[in-house]
């Protein structure tokens, strides 16, 4: 029987945001950002196992995370695409039979049921080869600095890029197989990587409340 695979990426050190807790520990309600996270992809009955990429300075939070039976925490890496790398080679060595897998910011606490089943069933539909990102509009006016002024751009087909992003299994670890480290690498997500070895991505409206926490501002605006 295969299965499917959730990454939740938490092992990031929060440069832009700052302060002496990584955001992604940070108090939400009544418990943790990342455990909200993780909370509403346990609660999707989608995923066989969820994959929590810490970064392993980190232990004195996230072991303060609440555990659930299918929830693993592994060690990222120095960068984004180091640290999904570690966690599908990871998947790769346990011999499970895996089909597909979903990957997600672990500071994207309000991440929702229906946008899961939503990437997880388009990918379904378009099969092997396809991935499937959330994309949302863009509503602020976008300005690019040159030549010491700020020139307008055009909004028109421009969007923001969201996660959970989603991919068969074989898909992504050959395209994460066809990475050179060594060199410097700047994708910012792994769609740009999948499409970069040839996978054809296509895309869903996401929600204009799945947003990432990235600066102190962000996170009072959840409090």
């Amino acid at each position: 029987m295969t299965e499917n695979v959730a990454i939740i990426l938490a092992a990031g050190c929060g440069v832009r945001f700052g302060g002496s807790v990584p955001k992604q520990y940070l108090s939400f309600g009544k418990t943790m950002l990342l455990d909200q996270t993780i909370g509403v992809f346990i609660s999707s009955d989608i995923f066989s196992k969820i994959l929590i990429i810490v970064n392993p300075h980190h232990q004195k939070f996230y072991k303060q995370s609440i555990y659930y039976d299918k929830v693993f925490f592994i060690d990222g890496g120095n960068t984004r695409s180091q640290s999904v790398f570690n966690a599908i080679f990871f998947l790769n060595d346990c011999g499970i039979d895996i089909n597909t897998i979903l990957i997600h910011d672990g500071v994207r606490p309000y991440i929702t049921n229906t946008l899961i089943k939503n990437v997880f069933d388009e990918l379904i539909k378009y099969g092997v080869g396809h991935g499937v990102i959330p994309i949302t509009l863009l509503c602020d006016t976008l300005r690019k600095h040159e030549d010491d002024k700020f020139i307008v751009l055009s909004r028109d087909n421009l969007y923001l890029t969201q996660t959970p992003q989603g991919f068969f299994f074989n898909d992504i670890l050959a395209a994460y197989c066809d990475i050179d480290f060594s060199k410097d690498i700047a994708c910012t997500d792994d769609a740009m990587i999948a499409e970069s070895y040839g996978i054809i991505i296509k895309s869903i409206y996401g929600d204009i409340n799945n947003y990432k926490i990235t600066t102190a501002a962000d996170y009072k605006s959840l409090i």
